[in-house]
């Protein structure tokens, strides 16, 4: 059985049914519609012209509106109709409305937001993100929306705990309307999972289960708290060789900040990589090296870094930038440098002559197109038995003819720089 309190209204659910209590008599709703075999209702909230219920059968989900209608003697409840349905396999958890326009919905593998339209229908939106204990309550602050997510909240150094992610309406992520930005807020560090969460005095506070209690925020700080990049690679899949990590925590800021890097995402913790660069507080502004040896690049690097508290936990750092920097390191590949004699007039092995005036400059103007368009052509070493394709990477010209007097016989020495691919 479901009991709640919405828009003036006593409403309770009894298996399938829903049933509006009012004078001391309950009065059953219409459905308006047929269930699945199972149906069971797990939460109800309020809109500003409707009611909305959620319910599961199995692995199916979905979420029902009672629109509220005003007569000139009484407010009118109409049939269940259904306004959203979940992703088969999804289902829900706890519904939540805020400032009339959003409903939070927890479900068995994280948080959706829907937004509430006029006529009290639903536009729902992507995951934002995923807990694989679900998220089993919600609690609105300000611009911020706090999902209890069991036992699945990040403490750092890829660790969970019972606790809440924060989800800001404010910041919308992806183009997307309904995607928002969130982080893994406020944890207790114990064993269980956190179930429930209000707020009152200014604190919020958590129900937990397993370690069983009811916990209250803190006026201090946690000893530490991560932040984890993602792949970085500067927009380029080409090896580069890292050079070093720059962190700029704020000054007057109290606590220290650690920064690690590591080229392999892997599965150790963050505190186990390659410890990079350090501040503190007397020391803002900090740069340490990512790698010595610039015969190792590689393409990508990634970066965590760790904010720790001032020894009595009543302050903590605040990094305002980090930088990354790193110089391009593709692949050598091998240059070969060719002599090629250019005359008018030449001679083959046999003694035959070739050529005509102007026949050195044209062949030179060949050379010169296939040099601007990079063109890849074979290339024989009858030395060595090598067979390579390659392209031009530079002609130089040299004139060893004299300017006059030389029987029309211009040319020279033409040099060509060839890059193996």
């Amino acid at each position: 059985m479901l009991v709640r309190w919405v828009k003036g209204r006593l409403i309770a659910t009894v298996g399938r049914e829903v049933h509006e209590g009012a004078g001391g008599t309950w009065t059953q709703i219409d459905p308006g519609t047929t269930f699945p075999s199972g149906w069971n209702w797990v939460d109800i909230a309020e809109g500003p012209s409707a009611i909305y219920l959620a319910g599961n059968a199995g692995d199916q989900a979905a979420i029902y509106k009672i629109e509220a209608t005003a007569t000139t003697s009484a407010i009118q409840l109409s049939a269940l109709v259904q306004v959203a349905d979940m992703p088969r396999g999804e289902t829900v958890n706890t519904i939540y409305a805020y400032v009339g326009s959003f409903l939070m919905i927890g479900t068995s593998t994280g948080t959706r937001v829907a937004s509430i339209n006029d006529d009290g229908n639903l536009s729902i939106g992507p995951l934002i993100h995923e807990s694989s204990d679900g998220v089993k309550d919600f609690v609105a602050v300000g611009s911020y929306v706090y999902a209890a997510v069991g036992a699945q909240c990040q403490k750092g150094d890829r660790s969970t705990a019972p606790g809440l992610v924060r989800i800001h309406l404010g910041e919308t992520l992806n183009n997307s309307p309904l995607d928002f930005a969130y982080a893994d807020d406020i944890y207790v560090d114990v064993t269980g999972s956190c179930e429930s969460v209000t707020y009152a005095s200014d604190k919020l506070i958590l129900g937990v289960t397993g370690t069983a209690g009811v916990y209250k925020q803190a006026a201090t700080y946690v000893e530490s708290g991560w932040v984890e990049t993602g792949r970085i690679r500067l927009g380029t899949a080409e090896a580069k060789t890292w050079r070093d990590l720059r962190v700029l925590n704020l000054p007057g800021s109290s606590g220290s900040v650690i920064g690690y890097a590591n080229r392999d995402e892997g599965a150790t913790n963050p505190s186990t990589w390659q410890q990079v660069v350090f501040t503190d507080g007397e020391r803002y502004d900090r740069t340490g090296k990512v790698s010595s040896n610039p015969n190792e690049p590689f393409t990508d690097i990634f970066v965590a870094l760790e904010l720790k508290a001032s020894t009595d936990k009543s302050g903590t750092s605040h990094v305002s930038s980090y930088n990354l920097r790193a110089i391009p390191a593709p692949t050598r590949t091998r240059l070969i440098r060719v002599p090629v004699m250019l005359f008018d007039r030449e001679t083959d092995r046999a003694g035959s002559v070739m050529g005509y005036d102007g026949y050195a400059f044209d062949r030179l103007e060949l050379l010169e197109a296939l040099e601007q368009v990079f063109a890849v052509v074979p290339f024989e070493d009858f030395t060595t038995g090598e067979k390579v394709n390659v392209y031009i990477e530079r002609v130089s010209y040299s004139r060893t003819t004299p300017p006059a007097q030389n029987d029309g016989n211009n040319g020279g020495i033409a040099t060509i720089l060839l890059r193996v691919i």
